[in-house]
């Protein structure tokens, strides 16, 4: 017994093909659609971010990592068939995906140079932003905080902090990030030291 099957017996296409095609063409408000059914954005190894990265369409690959599709997986297809806009976005957002992993990874602290930690908190449900700057050459930590649009600023010596902890967090951190900064606890104690050993300060 012979069983022929032609396209009608195949039903329709599934949504990750939809998808896939949809990139192709550069059709957002159909990725769009998929996206809010469920379809898995990073379907068949990122093949819709691919299609959409070897073909240029820089509309589609903005709406794809909107919906948070991989940009590892097409910087390749990119770079293959070269698409440098398509190439410069996609390495923009790894590299800020890269950051916000070690971001994490080092307990939220960011690295601005070799002497400099930057740590951002949202408090208050995010209503307020905090962020701190620790600079490990001048010893100090400066604090803006941010609350319905209104800023203030202070700016402390590292002695005068209670919290050293939070401050060797920093430095452990942009150290494990590459930074080389200077040894704080040894720089710090010779500051509060005045020639002879007499104690100044605190």
């Amino acid at each position: 017994m012979v069983m022929i099957f032609d396209d009608f017996d195949r039903g329709p296409p599934s949504k990750e093909s939809q998808l896939s095609t949809a990139a192709q063409q550069g059709d957002t408000a159909k990725i769009r659609t998929l996206v809010d059914e469920g379809v898995d954005i990073d379907c068949w190894s990122g093949k819709a971010l691919r299609n959409a990265a070897d073909r240029g369409h820089l509309d589609t690959i903005a709406v794809l990592l909107e919906c948070g599709a991989n940009p590892d997986v097409a910087l390749k297809a990119a770079r293959s068939a070269q698409e440098a806009e398509a190439v410069k976005i996609l390495s923009a957002v790894a590299e800020q995906q890269e950051q916000a992993r070690l971001d994490r990874e080092h307990d939220g602290f960011g690295r601005e140079g070799d002497n400099v930690a930057v740590r951002k908190q949202f408090m208050d449900n995010g209503k307020s932003v905090v962020t701190k700057i620790f600079d490990f050459e001048t010893h100090e930590v400066t604090t803006t905080v941010v609350r319905d649009g209104m800023q203030s600023m202070f700016v402390r010596n590292f002695r005068d902090m209670e919290e050293q902890g939070v401050i060797e967090k920093a430095y452990r951190a942009i150290r494990a990030q590459g930074a080389n900064p200077p040894d704080w606890k040894s720089t710090r104690v010779e500051k509060q030291k005045a020639p002879g050993g007499l104690k100044i300060g605190g």
